[in-house]
């Protein structure tokens, strides 16, 4: 039987790596070996987006939650995040919540097919916010519309958002960066920690991606190989995921 073009089509989908998370700038026909690709919105043009989406690519904008790398805003908290110099924000502020309404409106008006929702874990730094972190997440759920809503970690909230998200990513599920430039392992009570949030993700019914650092291939192997063996999808990069 010959091939029709619909077959061929099928077939190269089928072939593509599940997700990649690229932080970098280019590289369109390396992330077209992927199936759904985290992007920062303003390294692509929309011309950009579209080349992928053609080839059955679903380009994900990366969006912050619950921490501001902006200027000084009345939505700020005193602290920050030292790792990335960035601001932990009060999700109770209206113009911090709109804010956020505007920027994924924008993304999606630009092309992305959906976002990805990190540092949701504010709520456990402040618990307080729950509730408007998942106000925040509905609202987004309905600019997106059929869309992908990705979200980075928030286990404190996934009984919550596990109506309003299409896939958890488990950021550091087997190993993490240090402060001093390192890729190391997680440690023994740290790898139990994350095997007992495992089980309780595999109740879900969505996507699972294990996200984590190496920089050498015995870390990483490592860490693909204890993805797997809990049924998540691996993906591994360098701390600033500039790295395919």
């Amino acid at each position: 039987m010959v091939s029709t073009s619909s077959d061929n089509t099928k077939d190269t989908l089928r072939l593509k790596r599940p997700i990649a998370f690229y932080y970098g700038f280019g590289k369109l026909n390396a992330l077209s070996s992927y199936k759904r690709v985290v992007l920062q919105p303003s390294h692509y043009t929309t011309d950009d987006l579209l080349w992928l989406k053609a080839r059955g690519i679903e380009p994900v904008a990366y969006i912050s939650l619950g921490e501001d790398a902006g200027p000084p805003a009345e939505w700020h908290r005193g602290r920050k995040n030292t790792a990335w110099q960035t601001r932990y924000v009060k999700l109770s502020s209206h113009g911090w919540r709109q804010h956020i309404c505007i920027q994924a409106k924008t993304y999606i008006a630009k092309g992305f097919s959906g976002l990805f929702l990190d540092t949701l874990d504010v709520v456990d730094l402040y618990p307080e916010d729950r509730r408007w972190m998942v106000d925040l997440v509905r609202s987004l759920r309905a600019i997106a519309g059929q869309g992908p809503l990705v979200a980075n970690r928030g286990f404190s909230l996934m009984k919550e958002l596990s109506y309003l998200v299409d896939a958890v990513v488990f950021e550091g599920f087997s190993t993490r960066w240090t402060t001093e430039g390192e890729y190391i392992p997680l440690t023994v009570q740290e790898l139990n920690w994350t095997a007992v949030i495992a089980e309780e993700l595999k109740r879900m019914d969505m996507p699972i991606y294990a996200l984590d650092y190496a920089d050498t291939p015995f870390l990483q192997a490592f860490a693909k190989r204890r993805a797997l063996q809990h049924g998540f999808i691996a993906s591994v990069s360098n701390r600033d995921l500039t790295h395919l």
